[in-house]
């Protein structure tokens, strides 16, 4: 049999650090005062992570050198890139007053588990396990097992933090009672549906404290041990396995609401090639054509308040050209069953996450959801109308996710539900030409599509337009 061509490149990376230290020629110094230090590697031993042009490194000190090289060398890396599991880490030609040996990162979207599901952060804590699993293999171990370390590359989570690797020094792993405290506890609120107590575990260790003084004490614990049939001994020692995480799911059930299944009642989901006369989504078909029409050189693509991710699987079917597709929501349920569409369909460019893009958690998100195209469909009204946001603060918003494009739906009828014998009444204000004047004070207008019409009270009526646009 051949060597794959994963291991090749592992090959290439060790016999490169062998070249690289040999002749000193090769290499290429980086000045301090071009680089960016990313605050999150302060604690690293090994190293710190930077930015250099707009690319991830990871600048290794003196006395790790030869650590990181025997990482390379033993197979760890080998095994663990093999399997999809760390992140691509390849070794520069570059180096610092500081750092003999950098090692570059794959970019990937940056996300927080704030913004996961319960299912996504069990796939994450998952991860963990099989990390470690692999590490003790070779005589190492995760120092840090908190889900901080993790990143989504499509629907796949991966370990970024090659620093966190350590020589296992004891029979137990270290790091368990963190991964109890930051993984499972979450873990086990989330799937019980108790959002706010996962979420404020998650948010930080301060807050870990006020919960897990609750945890021990609540039902949720008390019922989640009865479930799994097991002690609460065995919640802190290593019987905690992949069987034991996969159990938690099982065990409890999920409730979804209204919006999660907003999209549910579509095939669309299993047959997306094509449009059907009575699908109530036939307008997602149309926004392929119109995007390869007038954002030809867009990469990547923002979804706010995409729901279950329709729209985003008909672009990553449709559209051959877009390499990352984002679909986020601020409905919970929506994100989780988004995420296990997406998965079973193995749509791999498409990335889900929970976010309130009017009222978001943190303003890294503008940097890490930024797109070249984002789409915001069947929201504006609820906005304008429900929620009381004006339309200078929405438009304000939507552009700072944008790097170049914009497809904005304006819904003429307001909140109409759908009665064709007449026409609700919506305020003077609300009006196509008033949304026109205010999308042009922050867009190039490009084009303007009537996406879907209905005859109200014997009149056509225009109940979905599309405003296409570009960054000014």
């Amino acid at each position: 049999m051949g060597i794959n061509l994963k291991t090749k490149t592992v090959l290439f990376e060790i016999e490169k650090f062998t070249k690289i230290f040999s002749n000193s020629n090769t290499m290429k110094k980086i000045h301090e005062n071009k680089i960016e230090y990313l605050g999150y590697s302060t604690l690293d031993p090994v190293g710190r992570v930077f930015n250099y042009n707009n690319e991830i490194y990871r600048g290794i000190y003196s006395e790790s050198v030869e650590f990181v090289r025997e990482i390379f060398k033993c197979g760890l890396y080998n095994e663990l890139f093999n399997n999809d599991l760390l992140i691509e880490t390849k070794i520069s030609k570059f180096y610092t007053d500081n750092f003999p040996l950098i090692l570059s990162h794959k970019k990937i979207t940056r996300s927080l588990p704030t913004e996961w599901t319960g299912e996504m952060l069990k796939e994450a804590s998952l991860l963990i396990l099989k990390i470690n699993k692999i590490c003790e293999k070779y005589g190492y171990e995760l120092r840090d097992a908190h889900p901080y370390n993790i990143m989504f590359n499509g629907i796949k989570p991966v370990w970024i933090d090659f620093g966190s690797i350590s020589l296992k020094t004891n029979k137990l792993w270290s790091a368990l009672p963190e991964f109890i405290n930051f993984s499972v506890v979450p873990l086990i609120y989330l799937l019980s549906n108790n959002l706010l107590e996962g979420y404020m575990v998650l948010q930080s260790e301060t807050n870990f404290k006020i919960a897990s003084n609750n945890f021990r004490s609540s039902l949720t614990f008390k019922n989640f041990l009865e479930l799994i049939d097991k002690g609460e001994k065995s919640f802190n020692d290593d019987l905690i396995d992949s069987a034991w995480i996969n159990n938690i799911n099982k065990k409890f059930s999920k409730n979804m609401f209204f919006w999660s299944n907003y999209q549910s009642d579509s095939d669309e989901f299993k047959n997306n090639t094509k449009e059907h006369k009575n699908n109530k989504f036939n307008r997602f078909f149309k926004l392929p054509k119109l995007i390869k029409k007038y954002s030809p050189d867009a990469t990547s693509l923002l979804d706010l308040a995409g729901n279950n991710g329709l729209a985003s699987i008909i672009c990553a079917k449709k559209i051959k050209f877009l390499n990352k597709i984002i679909n986020t929501d601020y409905d919970y349920y929506s994100i989780e069953k988004s995420f296990q569409i997406i998965r079973e369909l193995k749509v791999s460019k498409i990335q889900t996450y929970i976010m309130n893009f009017m009222l978001p958690m943190h303003q890294a998100v503008y940097d890490n959801f930024k797109s070249d195209i984002v789409i915001a469909m069947a929201i504006t009204h609820h906005l304008l109308l429900s929620q009381q946001f004006k339309i200078s603060e929405i438009f304000e918003k939507i552009k700072k996710f944008s790097k170049k494009y914009v497809y904005i739906e304006f819904m003429p009828l307001g909140m109409w539900g759908g009665d064709v014998t007449t026409k609700p009444e919506v305020p003077k204000w609300y009006t196509q030409k008033q949304f026109e004047i205010e999308f042009c004070k922050y867009f190039e207008l490009m084009h303007i599509e009537v996406l879907e019409s209905h005859n109200i009270a014997r009149k056509n009526e225009a109940h979905r337009v599309l405003f296409i646009g570009k960054i000014k």
